[in-house]
């Protein structure tokens, strides 16, 4: 096998483990943090953060999506906003300024 075609079954064979990452993650993450924490999908041409954000939401955290309008693929958005109703849909800008608040207060902070 050529090393271009070992190298296009290898990266075949990853990409599901990331997606399943992904969704262990969250999930994992929701688990532990519930109601803290704050869970976020951007842009993305698969779905695979769809279902960590709904478990974000039923553990009762906030969830946030990218306005689909505003990304440059909204399937992952699509997916989320079907599986949940998101707490907030915000452009980018909305987003970082979200962020920016979250970072400010200081009740949020671990440290």
């Amino acid at each position: 096998m050529s090393g271009e075609a070992e190298s296009r079954n290898c990266e075949r064979l990853r990409r599901p483990e990331s997606t399943d990452d992904i969704r262990a993650v969250a999930i994992g993450a929701a688990t532990v943090y519930r109601r803290g924490l704050l869970g976020v999908i951007l842009t993305g041409a698969n779905e695979d953060g769809a279902e960590g954000l709904a478990a974000v939401h039923d553990a009762g955290g906030i969830t946030v999506v990218q306005q689909p309008q505003t990304a440059q693929a909204p399937t992952m958005v699509l997916a989320a906003m079907h599986l949940r109703s998101p707490d907030l849909a915000l452009p980018l800008s909305g987003i970082a300024e979200l962020f920016r608040k979250v970072g400010l207060d200081s009740m949020l902070r671990t440290d």
